[in-house]
């Protein structure tokens, strides 16, 4: 699998909004409006919050009824307005389906051929088709350039859906479909080892393990616990495998057992060296020094 939820907002349209946002600077705008897409705006808006020139952000909705309730009072906290009509014409107009889109999307092929990823697919949700459409120009602008990583696309869709025109436009991308029941059991057993995530993109997941050969794109969270549990949670795992193998960094513990954040691992890492409940030693690695943990 490869998660995008380690990105600043927890999504992959950050991709998008990091472009969009250089965009919107170059261009000296004063005023943005775009059409509301879960994730993307929220994104966007994040981005668009450094911009130190940009005065008003409005999002566009056909019914504030149609937009989540938790994006609405974030909207709300930050400023934001939230309008039936496209603005006038000192707004500029950014769209979430737009070649900047693509051209940011697409980095998640090349993230994967540059870490030395092999395989023979990369199956993604296709929702709009538009993820799909970006990691498949990566993989063009990859064999342009004479860098040809053997990758295909699978695009999953659940149930019914129709087949997004862009993937139709591409003619190059596999569309695989799966039942409702089966992405909620991809679901279920994703949730089982510590691990949330939408039905469509656990059923990504679930067609990357039947295919084999693959990385799976999704976006996924961890299960939250309450405060005190989930330190104690943490720390338990962090002996549980540095009983089994040592010296590691705080890296590789958390790469063994990626069902806590590796944020969390590094603070109960913290916490344990300074109880003295875990001892380390500094050493070189290329040229970088680490710490190597070992119970004490």
């Amino acid at each position: 699998m490869k998660n995008e939820r380690a990105n600043p907002t927890g999504s992959y349209s950050d991709r998008a909004s990091a472009l969009i946002a250089s965009y919107v600077v170059s261009a000296g705008a004063r005023a943005v409006a775009t059409p509301y897409v879960e994730d993307f705006t929220r994104s966007l808006l994040y981005y668009l919050s450094h911009v130190d020139h940009l005065g008003r952000f409005a999002v566009v909705v056909p019914d504030v009824l149609s937009v989540p309730s938790e994006d609405i009072s974030y909207f709300a906290s930050k400023g934001v307005e939230v309008v039936r009509q496209p603005h006038p014409a000192d707004f500029m107009e950014v769209d979430y389906l737009n070649p900047l889109t693509i051209e940011g999307l697409k980095t998640i092929t090349l993230e994967l051929y540059e870490g030395g990823v092999r395989a023979g697919n990369i199956v993604v949700p296709a929702e709009t088709g538009l993820l799909a459409f970006s990691v498949w120009k990566g993989i063009q602008d990859l064999r342009d350039s004479g860098h040809d990583a053997g990758y295909e696309v699978v695009a999953v869709l659940v149930g019914n859906q129709n087949v997004p025109s862009l993937i139709t436009a591409s003619r190059n991308i596999r569309v695989v479909r799966v039942s409702g029941e089966e992405a909620y059991e991809a679901s279920k057993k994703l949730l089982s080892r510590g691990i949330k995530a939408k039905p469509l993109s656990a059923a990504s997941y679930y067609v990357g393990e039947i295919l084999g050969n693959s990385v799976a794109i999704i976006t996924a969270g961890f299960k939250q616990l309450a405060r005190g549990r989930y330190v104690s949670e943490v720390k338990k795992m962090v002996r549980e495998v540095l009983s089994r193998r040592s010296p590691m960094t705080a890296y590789e513990i958390w790469k063994e057992r990626p069902a806590f954040t590796l944020r969390g691992v590094y603070r109960a890492v913290k916490s344990m060296e300074q109880s003295g409940e875990i001892c380390y030693e500094v050493v070189s690695r290329g040229r970088r020094k680490v710490k190597l943990y070992r119970l004490c």
